[in-house]
């Protein structure tokens, strides 16, 4: 029998390593997509510039349309009414008011979105949209034939729908709360024409 002669002194054994794989290249793009990706980021700087020229503040600028809308449109309401003075108030005096006060108000928040950096507006939620426009349709339906009570709590339960945290009772007290504030401010004390009950 031969042994084996041991390794000698000092003597290390290895292992020859595979030499590395190149690593995989990312394909390059073309010229198509480079054109499409530098078209979008061409519109995406000149949308972020015409914001910057036009509107500073998102917010600002379009709560201050929509006072200026609501304003207008209680002016139209209000012009077949008697507006009378401040020592002789008619039906119209203290409607006109308000109106002249969220006109104002829209005007500055206007102004203060064009001139003023401020936060944009958020993603539109087309839900809520639509549910609170809904209301105002459902209360200008049924203020003639039900009469102002029953048109503010449809309209306080309908724009409840629009946030999903709402609760139903809550939305009923709150619509009963408003619908008596709403009695006594524009029937018995500045005494408009409109029906309580149907």
């Amino acid at each position: 029998m031969h042994r084996r002669p041991a390794p000698a002194a000092g003597r290390q054994l290895t292992r020859r390593r595979a030499p590395p794989r190149p690593a995989a290249r990312a394909p390059r793009p073309d010229g198509r997509s480079r054109r499409r990706s530098g078209s979008i980021a061409a519109r995406e700087a000149w949308r972020r510039t015409m914001r910057i020229k036009l509107v500073r503040g998102g917010v600002d600028f379009w709560s201050g349309l929509l006072l200026v809308a609501i304003a207008s449109a209680a002016l139209f309401y209000i012009s077949s009414l008697e507006i009378g003075t401040a020592l002789d108030m008619g039906p119209g005096y203290f409607p006109l008011m308000i109106a002249a006060v969220l006109a104002v108000m829209g005007a500055v928040l206007v102004v203060r979105g064009l001139a003023v950096e401020g936060p944009e507006v958020p993603p539109m939620n087309l839900r809520a949209g639509a549910l609170i426009l809904g209301s105002f349709l459902v209360f200008a339906l049924l203020l003639d034939r039900f009469g102002l009570v029953v048109a503010i709590l449809a309209q306080t339960v309908v724009a409840s729908f629009a946030s999903r945290e709402s609760v139903l009772w809550q939305s009923v007290l709150f619509g009963a709360a408003m619908a008596a504030g709403s009695v006594a401010l524009f029937i018995w004390l500045l005494g408009l024409p409109v029906e309580v009950w149907p």
